[in-house]
């Protein structure tokens, strides 16, 4: 069991595919659409789409233009709710 204050590199990428996963929800669920219509139409299975969704599946920054495509928004749209990173370093 992972600890909720853990900042390891494998806990934020978790914490990052949760939030993604609940954005994906949120706005396919705001359209009245199923997993199935938004797997359809962006090219993917419907158990993949599931997976990624209950953020146990990573996906290609291909994959994610195919399904805000699919949503009908920008891919920026999908990523509004990331947790901020920790000791984020400045370029």
């Amino acid at each position: 069991m992972q600890d909720v204050n853990d900042d390891s590199p494998d806990a934020i990428i978790r914490q990052a595919r949760i939030a993604l996963g609940s954005r994906l929800r949120e706005i396919r669920e705001s359209r009245g659409m199923t997993q199935t219509a938004v797997a359809r139409q962006a090219g993917l299975s419907r158990s993949f789409y599931a997976q990624v969704e209950h953020a146990r599946q990573a996906i290609s920054v291909d994959r994610a233009f195919a399904i805000a495509n699919a949503l009908g928004v920008e891919m920026t749209e999908l990523f509004t709710a990331f947790p901020p990173v920790p000791h984020a370093r400045p370029y």
